[in-house]
């Protein structure tokens, strides 16, 4: 808060080819990742909700979510999308 005025929250923002390079990174994952990631990250779902609705137990829903943004990484990282 800078003179008692409350500062903007700091969005980040992709621009629309990171985007596109993101959703193409997350298509390239095996089925059961990718869900854990649509689940967590565009419907803002909880570790126990994703658990519920995947009939998995929290801890591989766990590994499956970090298994999933390893490879992501790996994936925009490599630029294996890119020409």
């Amino acid at each position: 808060m800078e003179n008692g005025v409350p500062e903007k929250p700091q969005h980040s923002s992709l621009h629309i080819e990171d985007k596109l390079d993101l959703y193409d990174a997350i298509d390239c994952l095996r089925e059961d990742y990718k869900t854990v990631i649509v689940l967590k990250y565009f419907n803002d779902l909880s570790i126990n909700e994703i658990s519920s609705i995947m009939e998995l137990p929290t801890n591989t829903v766990k590994s499956h979510l970090k298994r999933a943004k390893d490879e992501l990484r790996q994936i925009l990282k490599e630029g294996e999308l890119n020409e």
